[in-house]
């Protein structure tokens, strides 16, 4: 679903909250491994973060949790990845150059 924006303060909260949705480091990671990979199950996406040298976040106890029910669907929700708690398939749903391009908008 796509959402019009009709006025300037519309267009800034949209702007808001896309800098709150890639101010976690986890998210922006996620986004990251699924511009490399393209489309993966949530399982190896919690392995490859667990992997991540980077990655030094409270959350990896509980990583695939997170995942999970906070995470992946507020990505989905903001229409950035499609996932599919039902099965754990993640995919990113915009094109790779245009995540790219707003992570490095949002560092």
């Amino acid at each position: 679903m796509y959402t019009l924006i009709t006025t300037p303060d519309e267009a800034g909260l949209l702007v808001g909250q896309a800098i709150a949705l890639l101010a976690h480091p986890l998210r922006r990671r996620v986004l990251e491994v699924l511009t490399e990979e393209g489309t993966c199950n949530r399982d190896e996406l919690a392995a490859r973060l667990r992997e991540d040298e980077a990655m030094t976040t409270p959350e990896a106890d509980q990583l695939d949790l997170h995942l999970h029910h906070t995470h992946l669907p507020k990505l989905a929700n903001a229409q950035y990845v499609d996932y599919d708690p039902r099965n754990g398939d993640v995919a990113l749903w915009k094109e790779s150059e245009d995540v790219e391009t707003e992570l490095l908008a949002h560092e």
